[in-house]
């Protein structure tokens, strides 16, 4: 039998331990192992991808939270219908993320902040809001216990031939950085020669202690040859992010920030309207877009 174990406790089992959730009621029928099971720090959360037993002919894929069945193979998600699910992620503090592809083949993320509320990105969406840029393939997103979520994958623009782009958002509406960015190889907050990022290897994202993001990098232009891509693990300092009262990333401030700020606010979406950064939407939060709005970005 496969079972999951926090330390010397039992947490399920295939074939004894009960699933809940949605309106389904089954047992474990296996569990897969590596990207595809996490906890939060106290373990207190926990989350898998396992292979349930919900009494139909068929085995059936889910994203199972601490027991309950989140998502499930044939679910309506989206814009689509889930087809499998592809991985896990949790923080610290038990906020979580899964990916996915839906039955027509794109692709899906669901991120759930502590306290927040569920949000779907899949392909086509804008890749920050008004772009007319949209996600292609998606690889799975991060997240931390202040309910930052790191988003990266290949883009397209309709219409626009056939040209392509890699990005890497921030909480939905910030690029980091992207394809043909200059690299600083040694540290020294300079770009170096002709070094320029070309992509992130998937499942490497993660974000520090310090609040940044790493990642294993592809990068062109350091080795010449038929084939000059070299790896390298990237940093990016996110604390620079341009300025939290520009909610909707345009780059300047006017009514649409507002409205941007107001509607993250009463969906409970933390990476647009937690403006302390403290983990809980309330008041201060107000109070703290409205002084960063009123003291315009620098």
């Amino acid at each position: 039998d496969d079972a999951v174990y926090l330390g010397s406790t039992l947490l399920a089992q295939s074939g004894t331990t009960t699933t809940t959730g949605q309106e389904y009621l089954g047992f474990y029928n296996a569990f897969p192992t590596g990207t595809n099971l996490a906890a939060s720090a106290d373990g207190s959360s926990w989350i898998a991808e396992g292979w349930l037993d919900l009494g139909a002919p068929d085995k059936t894929e889910g994203v199972v939270v601490n027991g309950a069945v989140q998502i499930k193979d044939g679910d309506p998600l989206g814009a689509g219908e889930v087809l499998y699910i592809q991985h896990v992620a949790m923080s610290g503090n038990g906020s979580w993320t899964a990916k996915g592809e839906y039955s027509d083949g794109r692709h899906w993320i669901a991120i759930q902040p502590t306290g927040g509320a569920l949000t779907f990105i899949e392909s086509n969406d804008p890749v920050t809001p008004g772009s007319s840029e949209v996600w292609n393939a998606l690889s799975p997103a991060v997240i931390d216990s202040d309910g930052n979520y790191a988003l990266a994958g290949s883009t397209f623009t309709p219409g626009g031939g056939s040209s392509s782009n890699y990005v890497l958002v921030l909480n939905g509406k910030t690029i980091l950085a992207q394809a043909g960015d200059p690299i600083d190889l040694d540290g020294d907050g300079l770009p170096d020669g002709n070094a320029v990022l070309s992509g992130i290897a998937r499942n490497t994202l993660a974000f520090t202690s310090d609040g940044n993001i790493i990642g294993l990098a592809a990068i062109f232009g350091v080795t010449p040859g038929p084939f000059p891509v070299n790896e390298a693990i990237l940093v990016i300092d996110i604390h620079d992010d341009p300025c939290f009262a520009d909610c909707d990333g345009s780059g300047s401030l006017n009514v649409d920030d507002i409205d941007c700020f107001v509607m993250g606010f009463l969906s409970a979406d933390l990476g647009t309207a937690d403006c302390d950064a403290n983990g809980t939407l309330n008041v201060d939060d107000i109070d703290c877009f409205i002084a960063a709005f009123l003291g315009g970005c620098g």
